[in-house]
């Protein structure tokens, strides 16, 4: 899905839907949920669960999980840089619902700088994430590496740069 699509399906999202989770922030909408999105069901078709940031008054952003193998995180642009993925970072929501083993690809556009990457690495990190594309990752860097953002990334080979991100 792409983030243009995930974006309108947030912004057509009515609360309260789906179950409130203990943050009393969080909604959980799962499959019998995604029938209230009319013009998006086929869209949420392949997906287990989705997630709903909220500020408690209207949706901020959320978090579709593929199944158990990726998840899709998209803030609405107006509440980026305002720590809505870090709250459930750090109340253990997100954590509590993934599953085993699970990994996230990062959207090579979303990254702004080897720095932003490796504290990107860091977050997702810190919650037992896994990047499931490290090898796209390296291949965008590396036609980037003579630009001063992307300077920390040279010194590493493609093998190393995996071996170091997985």
């Amino acid at each position: 899905m792409t983030d243009e699509t995930f974006e309108k399906i947030l912004r057509k999202i009515k609360l309260p839907l789906g179950e409130l989770l203990t943050d009393k922030s969080t909604y959980r909408l799962v499959s019998k949920d995604f029938k209230e999105l009319k013009g998006f069901i086929k869209a949420l078709s392949s997906f287990e669960k989705m997630l709903v940031l909220t500020n408690e008054q209207c949706v901020v952003g959320g978090v579709l999980f593929y199944d158990s193998d990726d998840i899709h995180i998209f803030v609405l642009p107006e509440y980026r840089g305002k720590h809505f993925m870090s709250e459930i970072h750090k109340n253990g929501i997100l954590k509590a619902e993934l599953h085993p083993k699970q990994k996230v690809s990062l959207n090579i556009n979303d990254i702004e700088s080897f720095n932003d990457f490796v504290m990107k690495h860091y977050l997702i990190s810190k919650i037992g994430l896994k990047v499931s594309n490290l090898d796209e990752i390296h291949n965008s860097f590396s036609q980037l590496k003579s630009s001063n953002d992307y300077c920390g990334f040279s010194k590493f080979s493609e093998d190393e740069f995996i071996e170091k991100f997985s």
